[in-house]
């Protein structure tokens, strides 16, 4: 199961995920960073994720990952989108 996959079957507040690796920075040992973006239906389910799943979950990331990560919030509304 993938690791997105991994974040909703455990909290149900998610309808899409996205993972981008970041261009144009490499790390020196050859690795990549990547960028997690999560969209909620509501606010009302981003907040009952922050009350109920994200302290829990980031718990879990330190504990598998330790210092080879950096995480933080930012909060968007999508305002529009389409297809070309």
């Amino acid at each position: 199961m993938s690791k997105s996959r991994w974040i909703n079957n455990n909290t149900g507040k998610f309808i899409n995920y996205r993972i981008s690796k970041i261009d144009q920075v490499e790390e020196p040992d050859g690795t990549g960073t990547y960028s997690f973006q999560y969209l909620c239906a509501s606010r009302q389910l981003l907040e009952e994720y922050y009350n109920e799943h994200a302290n829990h979950l980031r718990d879990d990331v330190i504990q598998r990952y330790g210092q080879l990560f950096i995480a933080f919030r930012t909060v968007m509304e999508i305002v529009h989108e389409g297809d070309y």
